[in-house]
């Protein structure tokens, strides 16, 4: 059939071209949109990453100045332990220094009684062995010596010296033997006189006489 001395088919022919090209035109505006859409959506993400780099740098920023403040506090710790070894070192050095360790002699001025004198020799040494050897063991930092002096005196008989580094252990001794019968009993402690060898000598920095 001839399609174009057709009425009908003539009109379908017109309406199918004009639905054809309205639907060309109608994606041609979605695609459009679309791509405007798109565009937009990469436009806004670009400026929400623009606007956020001024925070991300002002986070980097922060980040570095706490990592520079914690090193700085390190240093200042560091710092302040040296000086505060170095301190203390110099302060041990001083008391070194000052509190060199001082031998004391003290000299014991004592005299014997007619208890001790009436005593057979034996009796005496056995007194000695028994209490006093005891006591001076349990204080090895102090030392005894005994001076006779009964030719050359009559005020005192006996001279006991004591040196020691320890005063307490001195204290501990004298103690010990007031619980015994050396103290009063058998000897009258007369005096006591203590002294520091060259002390003079130590005190002026110079040599002690007599070498």
């Amino acid at each position: 059939m001839d399609l174009l001395s057709h009425p009908d088919g003539r009109r379908r022919e017109h309406h199918a071209t004009a639905r054809t090209h309205e639907k060309l035109v109608a994606e041609r505006h979605t695609e459009a949109a679309q791509r405007a859409t798109h565009r937009g959506r990469r436009e806004v993400s670009a400026l929400g990453r623009l606007r956020d780099a001024p925070f991300l740098q002002e986070g980097v920023e922060s980040v570095q100045q706490v990592q520079i403040e914690v090193c700085r506090h390190k240093q200042e710790d560091f710092t302040k332990i040296a000086l505060e070894s170095k301190r203390v070192a110099c302060d041990l050095s001083f008391m070194t220094t000052i509190a060199k360790p001082i031998t004391h002699t003290f000299f014991m001025l004592v005299k014997t009684t007619n208890v001790w004198l009436a005593l057979p020799p034996k009796a005496r040494f056995q007194f000695l062995s028994a209490e006093i050897e005891p006591l001076l063991k349990q204080h090895p930092a102090v030392k005894m010596r005994f001076f006779d002096s009964e030719a050359f005196t009559g005020r005192y008989s006996d001279v006991v010296m004591w040196e020691t580094k320890e005063i307490g252990d001195y204290q501990a001794i004298v103690e010990g033997l007031r619980e015994t019968a050396f103290w009063g009993a058998y000897f009258e402690v007369l005096e006591i006189v203590p002294a520091i060898e060259n002390a003079y000598a130590e005190h002026y920095e110079v040599a002690p006489m007599g070498g």
